[in-house]
């Protein structure tokens, strides 16, 4: 048998399993509001400039974003959420750029799936992982560019402490950032 089609077989029976264990849990909805720390976007120009002799100083405004997410059952989380960088870049003298200042404002949609390995009355833990887009406007000088791109976030692990109201911590790498916190309320 295929693995592609063994691997969906697998999350389809995982999803009902999920969902079939969801009369337990009280709360299905789930919105949120959150703030990272070193998204990918302000950490790549900074490396590769560094190798022409370029130096960068990167200001970083977000990400600031806000989600929805739906319970299936007591381990899979289905959702998206929205949210805004800004990212401005100061060059210094160097084999490239002379000196001058671009700046990246980028507004992202990322559709995301949680898995919550650990639950406690008034904690989880969970990991996720998101793919979306991330609609970019950029300014340098005189220039002017807009572009999509890919956007996603690897969430390595969350948590979450409270009850129908709570806040979160996540550590992962992505558009989200590396770590990043929030609060959230549950319906």
């Amino acid at each position: 048998m295929n693995p592609y089609c063994r691997a969906g077989q697998l999350f389809i029976l995982l999803l009902l399993t999920s969902a079939a264990g969801s009369h337990a849990q009280p709360y299905r909805h789930e919105a949120y509001a959150s703030y990272g720390l070193m998204p990918v976007q302000g950490i790549g120009p900074e490396i590769f400039l560094i190798f022409f002799g370029s130096t960068v100083r990167p200001d970083v405004v977000g990400p600031v974003g806000f989600g929805y997410r739906y319970f299936l059952g007591k381990t899979v989380a289905l959702g998206a959420e929205v949210h805004y960088t800004k990212v401005t870049n100061t060059y210094s003298s160097g084999f490239i750029f002379n000196q001058g200042e671009t700046i990246h404002h980028y507004t992202t949609l990322l559709p995301r799936i949680d898995f919550t390995y650990v639950r406690g009355q008034k904690y989880q833990v969970y990991s996720g992982l998101g793919v979306g887009v991330s609609l970019e406007h950029a300014t340098f000088e005189n220039a002017d560019d807009r572009r999509a791109r890919l956007a996603w976030q690897l969430t390595a692990v969350g948590v979450r402490v409270g009850q129908a109201i709570g806040g979160f911590t996540e550590v992962g790498v992505g558009y989200n950032g590396l770590v990043r916190v929030g609060i959230s309320g549950k319906f």
